[in-house]
């Protein structure tokens, strides 16, 4: 993750990360189709942006 992001969403990453695999394939997947993400809540639009593509270079480790 990337020192420069703010610090909220730092917050919101790893706070994520510690749900589990599963569930932050649910947030990616959410975010994706607008459903509203209790885990997000108080994050700016680009803020949830900025989160759901932190969530995407993370789980890319754990694909082929």
């Amino acid at each position: 993750m990337s020192p420069d992001l703010p610090e909220q969403v730092q917050h919101a990453v790893e706070s994520i990360c510690t749900l589990g695999c599963n569930r932050v394939n649910e947030i990616i997947e959410d975010v994706d189709q607008g459903i509203a993400v209790k885990e997000l809540n108080g994050l700016s639009k680009d803020e949830i942006r900025t989160v759901k593509q932190e969530l995407q270079k993370i789980m890319a480790v754990y694909t082929d």
